[in-house]
């Protein structure tokens, strides 16, 4: 089954989920918009196997000291609560569509000091952040079949490229 690169939806649905009145209905659009994104996906790469990611935390405070752009606000512009009902939602579309999930927001406030540990700006991942999230997905993929070693390959190995006429190898 082919194994394709992430397509990174977070702001497209975000859109919906951090509303400031707490809108449910627009949560629901988040979910459907992931449902719809998935189906899609599946019907035009059937074999394609998916794997939700969610956001990290957001560090409101570190946000404040860290802000987005030149001039500093009172507010972050972005929320741990709004993140966390995106969470929640990528979640629920995982549930809904029966694909795995990695649920980073949960994860990583399972931590001591996560703020400091995991995010430079509370928002981006420090390396131990990234590490997290590497060694994470790692255990993820392999409880999903998905180990390196069991990954089709879509080019022949270096080791198995004709020097001589290297043109025949990839016409296999």
């Amino acid at each position: 089954m082919p194994l394709h690169g992430y397509i990174y939806i977070e702001d497209f649905i975000v859109k919906s989920v951090e509303d400031k009145n707490r809108n449910k209905e627009k949560r629901r659009v988040a979910e459907l918009c992931g449902i719809n994104w998935i189906f899609c996906i599946n019907k035009q790469w059937p074999k394609t196997q998916i794997l939700l990611i969610t956001p990290p935390p957001i560090d409101e405070n570190g946000r404040l000291r860290n802000p987005y752009s030149e001039n500093p606000v009172t507010q972050p512009e972005r929320t741990n609560e709004a993140a966390g009902a995106y969470a929640k939602a990528c979640v629920a579309v995982a549930e809904e569509c029966g694909i795995p999930v990695l649920d980073l927001w949960t994860k990583m406030q399972q931590f001591p000091d996560w703020e400091n540990a995991y995010l430079r700006d509370g928002l981006h991942l420090t390396p131990s952040g990234n590490r997290l999230v590497f060694e994470e997905l790692v255990v993820k993929l392999r409880d999903e079949g998905l180990s390196p070693e069991n990954l089709p390959v879509d080019l022949p190995l270096f080791t198995e490229i004709d020097i001589d006429d290297p043109l025949k190898s990839f016409n296999k």
